[in-house]
C-alpha cells in the first residue's frame, strides 16, 4: 500500500467549480443598470462576493454574464444585507470563463470577510441587456435590476 502525505501548505487554497455554469448574478446598490455590488444566487439564496483579490478580470466575467461587453472598473457600492451569506472569496479568473462560478475561489461560504468588503463592478455601458428573449430583466421593490437567464 502506497501513501502520499501532503504538507498542510501544499493543499490547494482554491476550488474550481465548472458545474455551476448557470449561476445567477445580479448587481445591487446602485441606481444604474450597469454597475453595483455583485451578488450571486447559490444554494437557493442570494449572497455576496468578497473583494479580496477582486480585479478587472473577475469583474469582466460578471459583466459578460450580464450581457455587457466587459468591465470598466471595479467599485464599491456599499455593504450587502447582513443576512446575506458571503458566498465567494479570493476569486481568481483566467479571463475565459463563461461564469464567475468557474473561477477559482476558497470554496462556497468559505471566507475571511465582512460585508464592508463586498465586491462591485462598473460594466461597460455599450450593450444593454435585452428585456425579452434569452435574458429577462426584473426590477425589485428596492430599485435593483436583476437579469435571469
Amino acid at each position: 500500500m502506497l501513501f502520499t502525505f501532503w504538507p498542510v501548505t501544499d493543499f490547494p487554497t482554491y476550488t474550481e467549480n465548472t458545474f455551476f455554469a448557470d449561476l445567477k448574478v445580479r448587481l445591487s446598490g446602485s441606481n444604474s443598470s450597469h454597475e453595483g455590488r455583485v451578488e450571486v444566487y447559490y444554494d437557493n439564496k442570494w449572497g455576496t462576493v468578497c473583494d479580496d483579490h477582486w480585479g478587472l478580470r473577475e469583474a469582466t466575467i460578471v459583466c459578460k454574464m450580464l450581457n455587457f461587453s466587459g468591465a470598466f472598473h471595479v467599485g464599491y457600492f456599499g455593504p450587502g444585507n447582513k443576512s446575506l451569506p458571503i458566498w465567494m472569496d479570493n476569486v481568481k479568473c483566467r479571463g475565459d470563463e463563461q461564469s464567475i462560478a468557474a473561477c477559482r475561489h476558497r470554496g462556497w461560504n468559505e471566507h475571511d470577510c465582512s460585508h464592508v468588503e463586498d465586491a462591485g463592478v462598473v460594466c461597460r455601458n455599450d450593450s444593454i441587456p435585452p428585456t425579452e428573449g434569452k435574458w429577462l430583466i426584473h426590477r425589485c421593490f428596492q430599485g435593483d435590476l436583476y437579469w435571469y437567464k
